[in-house]
């Protein structure tokens, strides 16, 4: 009789461990399955490495499919193409799930998150209507840190700067750029979702940016607007306290209406300093978006300036400034191929402006 129970027991602890495999294999199938079919959109391809669940409430999940908890699900190696328009590759990292319905969509009133965790080892986005695409390199962002940080982002144009006024029969700005070692902290991860951009402080600590333009091409004479305009006109509210780029260099290039020399304009060392970055003002908010910048012009002197732009718009920009010990003769690269100026000699000690415009 003892032997009996002991193999009926014994019988009863295999099939339990068989079970517990099984979950533990089917699972993770399953949540990849769903993954998939929530991820996956009409011209969307995605793969999944692997799933890795950890803390799961397989009885609730077996039985009643309701308020199943999960202490987190990590999914390696996951590539998502959406046509010629967006690829990224990387790693995702969720925990303390709660899912309220296995049986119903897998959206955000149904599926409940702690904190989440993405590090992409590269993304690549075209951007629709502009001839350029941007390339992000190690890419991660952290809810429960509050913080994203970027090795590399590169704003790359896919046709040449001439090409690119072909296409457009106008005066176009073509634009490259790249920027090194940047950090978001303090920042609403979540409200990245709902399109909201909050956060402390964006530091940048590295930055290249080239720009170029073609007069010879008909300008396009509609109006434009000024930069807090064009802030408004962004899809996303924007509540940052302070942006910083602690180095880099501006060069602008400018083919003339009349010559066939181009001329160029160059500031380096330049470093730049936001305050209250914001687009939706409300109640209690500062007054303006103060930005403050220093540089070398040509690589000569050095030229500081202060703008303050007004979040109301009853109040008129404020711009001041002052360049310092500039040998003019520096500015002939420019003057000479855009103005037909040359500079014999000259030094300019110092040299304030200010003004203010609406």
């Amino acid at each position: 009789m003892s032997r009996k129970f002991f193999y009926i027991a014994g019988g009863f602890v295999a099939l339990l461990i068989a079970a517990w495999f099984i979950l533990n294999w089917l699972a993770p199938k399953k949540v990849e399955e769903r993954l998939r079919t929530m991820l996956a959109q009409e011209g969307r391809e995605v793969s999944i490495g692997s799933v890795h669940l950890h803390g799961i409430n397989y009885l609730a999940l077996v039985i009643s499919r309701k308020h199943v908890k999960i202490g987190g699900i990590e999914l390696d190696r996951v590539r998502m193409e959406e046509g010629k328009q967006l690829t990224l590759e990387g790693d995702i990292a969720v925990d303390s799930i709660l899912v309220d319905d296995m049986d119903k969509p897998m959206d955000s009133t149904n599926v409940h998150i702690g904190a989440v965790r993405l590090a992409l080892s590269h993304a690549v986005y075209a951007i629709p209507g502009a001839h350029a695409k941007v390339r992000l390199v190690n890419f991660m962002v952290d809810s429960r840190r509050r913080e994203l940080r970027v090795d590399t982002i590169r704003l790359i144009p896919t046709v040449s700067k001439l090409e690119l006024g072909g296409i457009t029969g106008h005066q176009m700005d073509f634009v490259e750029a790249t920027s090194s070692g940047v950090t978001v902290e303090g920042l609403d991860v979540m409200g990245l979702l709902q399109k909201h951009l909050v956060a402390e402080s964006i530091t940048i600590r590295h930055s290249h940016i080239y720009v170029f333009r073609d007069r010879r091409l008909p300008l396009v004479t509609d109006v434009k607007p000024l930069p807090i305009g064009s802030l408004k006109s962004l899809p996303m509210s924007l509540r940052v306290g302070s942006v910083k780029l602690e180095g880099g260099s501006f060069t602008y290039e400018e083919f003339p209406k009349e010559g066939d020399k181009t001329g160029v304009l160059r500031i380096e060392r330049l470093r730049v300093g936001i305050r209250h970055l914001i687009n939706r003002p409300a109640a209690g908010d500062p007054d303006y978006v103060i930005v403050t910048s220093s540089g070398s012009l040509m690589g000569s002197g050095n030229v500081e300036a202060v703008m303050r732009m007004p979040l109301r718009k009853a109040d008129p920009y404020k711009v001041e400034g002052a360049f310092h010990e500039l040998d003019v003769t520096s500015l002939n690269p420019s003057a000479e191929n855009l103005g037909g100026i040359h500079l014999e000699s000259g030094m300019l000690n110092n040299l304030t402006f200010s003004f203010d415009m609406n």
